[in-house]
């Protein structure tokens, strides 16, 4: 596809002029640490997409999934992973093995907003790590145990426009999560958070 020059973006100053800069209270959503919310939440979630990048840039992104609570929050600043037998192309894997970079997404069912993790990792085979990671009785067969560098809560205005969840769902009480992390950060009430953020959904923009 052939592109006109006149309109790449190349550099930072031309992506402002497109996209502002956030405002000073998006930025401070950002923990370098797991919050009580955080840990509940990720408690809850069955489903994360996780991706890596590889020494000569090459990145991967892999959904994992398993019942709720599959992966385990040890303490604020870390998280096993555990990975099952798969198609065995371990691509997420070599890209740890080079620069041990990783980021996560985490989803729980009928929660519009996400949760994201970025950090490093040790990749571990350790048979007592393994066990602790098991699933219907069989053991991981790696874990990655993920220092927590990055977590903040996403709005979930991109799975409000891809009609994730249907409409009429009842909201799940996970949604209360997001609520009271942002009323803590912004010294309000919870559920002026939720009507903030339904009326910035239902803005359609």
């Amino acid at each position: 596809m052939q592109l006109n020059p006149e309109y790449l973006i190349t550099n930072t100053a031309q992506l402002r002029d497109v996209i502002p800069s956030p405002h000073e209270k998006i930025e401070q959503k950002i923990k370098s640490s797991l919050t009580d919310e955080f840990s509940a939440f990720i408690a809850r979630s069955a489903l994360v997409f996780v991706g890596t990048v590889g020494e000569d840039g090459g990145v991967d992104v892999s959904p994992k999934g398993d019942a709720p609570g599959f992966v385990e929050v040890v303490d604020e600043k870390t998280v096993l992973l555990p990975d099952r037998s798969g198609n065995r192309l371990a691509f997420g894997f070599e890209n740890l093995i080079e620069t041990g970079q990783i980021s996560l997404i985490f989803l729980v069912h009928g929660v519009r907003e996400t949760l994201r993790v970025n950090g490093r990792v040790q990749i571990s085979r350790d048979p007592e790590l393994c066990q602790r990671c098991a699933a219907d009785g069989k053991p991981a067969t790696l874990v990655s145990v993920i220092s927590v560098d990055e977590a903040f809560f996403h709005c979930g205005k991109a799975l409000v426009r891809a009609k994730l969840w249907p409409e009429t769902a009842k909201r799940p009480n996970e949604e209360s999560l997001v609520h009271r992390h942002f009323a803590q950060d912004h010294g309000v009430e919870a559920q002026a958070v939720a009507d903030d953020l339904e009326a910035y959904y239902q803005d359609g923009q």
